[in-house]
C-alpha cells in the first residue's frame, strides 16, 4: 500500500493517490502542501505515527481546537498528512479534504509508504481512475 502525493506546485497534480499493493489507484482527491517558505519534503517516507485527534505543537490553534485531525506523520520533523483546507497552503504538511481523510486514515497502516513527488502522477493513474469513477 502506497500513499502517493503529488504536491501543489507547478508541474504537479495537487492530489493524493491511494495505491493498493497490486498497483491499482483506488482513490484520489485534492490536497494542498507547503508554501515556498515551508516546502514539503520530497521522497519516500514510512508512516511513523497516527493520531485521530491532534493539535500541532509548532503551530497550535489559538482557539484550542485540534488542527491536525486524522494525523499520519511521516517525518521526525513533524510533516504529516492530515485533515485541512485544500484551499490554502500549509507549513509543510499535506492537507487532505475532510471528506477523504477518514477513509485514508483507516486504510493507512505503519507499513504504508508515503511518496511525495513534484511530478504529475495523473498519466499513470488515468486508466484506474476512469474505471473507478465511471462506476459511481
Amino acid at each position: 500500500m502506497v500513499e502517493l502525493v503529488s504536491v501543489r506546485e507547478i508541474g504537479s497534480d495537487g492530489r493524493f493517490y491511494a495505491v493498493d499493493s497490486d498497483g491499482t489507484v483506488w482513490l484520489t482527491g485534492a490536497i494542498t502542501s507547503g508554501t515556498l517558505e515551508f516546502k514539503t519534503p520530497s521522497g519516500i517516507f514510512p508512516v511513523i505515527h497516527k493520531k485521530r485527534y491532534h493539535m500541532s505543537t509548532l503551530y497550535p490553534e489559538a482557539s484550542g481546537i485540534n488542527n491536525m485531525d486524522y494525523m499520519m506523520k511521516f517525518t521526525r520533523q513533524g510533516h504529516a498528512l492530515h485533515q485541512g483546507s485544500v484551499d490554502w497552503l500549509s507549513h509543510g504538511c499535506i492537507h487532505i479534504d475532510p471528506k477523504d481523510v477518514p477513509v485514508l486514515y483507516n486504510w493507512c497502516t505503519y507499513k504504508t509508504k508515503v511518496i511525495i513527488t513534484r511530478h504529475s502522477y495523473m498519466p499513470f493513474a488515468q486508466e484506474d481512475l476512469s474505471r473507478i469513477y465511471k462506476k459511481r
